[in-house]
C-alpha cells in the first residue's frame, strides 16, 4: 500500500508539510524505526510496521528544539513540548524537520520557536524531559546560553523595535 494513501486516510483535513523515517532515541538507548509527519497543524508519530498514529501533538505545543552539534550527536535532537514528555529523535533529515517545524510554528504564532545548540554530547538524554521529570515541574530544556539566535526567522531586536514603534504610534493617537 503506498505511504501517501495511507497519511491522506490517516490525517483529514491537513497538509502534508514533512514526512521521514526516524529512530526513537530512548534511556535505554533502544532505538525504533518510526515515521514523523508534520501536517499544518500537528506533528505526528506513526509506527512503523502498524500505520496508526502512535503519538499527535499540535505544533503550538511545542515550546523548544534541542540539537546536537557534534559528531556523535548531529542528526539528534528533541523536540520540547509543553505538558508532555520530549520527544528524541534521530533522522537524517535533521535540518530540514527543523526548517519546517520552525516555519510552520511561526506563521501560526508569529513568535520565533526557541532552538538550542549543545556540544560535547554523545547523546541527548540529560536535555530530554520524561513523565517523571513533568509530575515534579522540571524541565531539561538548555539554558539561554545555548540557545542558536542566529537561525531565528525574525531577529530579536527586530521584533522588539517593531513593537517599540508600534507603542509610540498608539501613544501618539490617544493624545
Amino acid at each position: 500500500m503506498n505511504i501517501t494513501v495511507i497519511l491522506n486516510s490517516l490525517i483529514s483535513l491537513e497538509i502534508v508539510l514533512f514526512s521521514a523515517e526516524f529512530k526513537k532515541g530512548s534511556h535505554y538507548l533502544i532505538k525504533k524505526t518510526k515515521i514523523l509527519i508534520i501536517t499544518s497543524i500537528h506533528v505526528c508519530i506513526l509506527g512503523r510496521n502498524k500505520y496508526h498514529i502512535k503519538r499527535k501533538r499540535k505544533i503550538l505545543d511545542c515550546i523548544g528544539i534541542t540539537k546536537g552539534l557534534t559528531t556523535p550527536s548531529k542528526n539528534n535532537l528533541i523536540v520540547h513540548y509543553k505538558n508532555y514528555h520530549d520527544k528524541e529523535i534521530i533522522c537524517d533529515f535533521r535540518d530540514d524537520l527543523i526548517r519546517t517545524l520552525q516555519r510552520r510554528y511561526y506563521e501560526l504564532s508569529e513568535k520565533n520557536l526557541p532552538i538550542y545548540g549543545v556540544t560535547g554530547a554523545k547523546t541527548l538524554k540529560q536535555y530530554c524531559s520524561t513523565d517523571r521529570d513533568l509530575v515534579r515541574g522540571m524541565s531539561k530544556i538548555p539554558g539561554p546560553d545555548h540557545r542558536l539566535w542566529d537561525i531565528d526567522l525574525i531577529k530579536e531586536s527586530a521584533i522588539q523595535e517593531s513593537t517599540l514603534q508600534g507603542t509610540a504610534v498608539s501613544q501618539g493617537s490617544e493624545r
